[in-house]
């Protein structure tokens, strides 16, 4: 996953280390940012993103001030994230943004004010916080992108043919949302 924000490229993957550009590897477990113009890898920006060799990070979206990170994880710096979280442009965990969902997290995307953000997985139900009780959500949900608080837009139950669909790809304008699903290769449209 990549994005761009304050100068920085951030790069998201499963990796345990980036390069410089001079080829020297830079411990980082499956986020980083280098700089848009040398590449040479921001020395700030080191946030532990889940447990050794088992998480990953899926998605990126950027804002002037945040990095939204999607992905297969549960804990951020020590801090539990459930396949969700956010950074300010230092990389460091922002402890207000803490939606969660029960399964990774394969897409983001700003809605068209960008005042929320959609999340899209393979997941069936979301919350606003790690403190909250889980609603259902299946395979996208809405947050606030400054409190991340769960949206009560939702996809209608019933609307799957098949439970293994994942929301892969999102699209947005300020009337619909497109998701792309892996499973049966379905793109669909939703009214906001």
């Amino acid at each position: 996953a990549l994005a761009a924000a304050g100068g920085k490229i951030w790069v998201g993957g499963k990796f345990d280390a980036i390069a410089q550009p001079d080829g020297t590897p830079v411990a980082r477990r499956n986020l980083a940012a280098v700089s848009e113009a040398t590449g040479v890898v921001d020395p700030s920006v080191d946030p532990r993103i889940g447990a050794e060799g088992g998480a990953g990070v899926r998605a990126l979206l950027a804002s002037e001030t945040k990095v939204y990170v999607g992905g297969f994880f549960t804990v951020i710096d020590g801090k539990e994230r459930r396949f969700l979280a956010a950074l300010d442009l230092s990389g460091n965990l922002d402890p207000v943004w803490r939606p969660k969902t029960d399964a990774p997290v394969q897409s983001l995307a700003y809605s068209c004010d960008k005042a929320t953000v959609f999340a899209g997985g393979k997941f069936r139900n979301a919350a606003g916080s790690t403190d909250s009780v889980y609603s259902p959500r299946m395979k996208v949900a809405r947050f606030d992108a400054t409190t991340g608080s769960l949206h009560p837009w939702a996809i209608a139950e019933g609307t799957f043919e098949s439970q293994d669909e994942v929301a892969a790809d999102l699209a947005v304008t300020c009337e619909r949302i497109s998701v792309g699903f892996l499973g049966p290769n379905w793109a669909r449209s939703f009214r906001l």
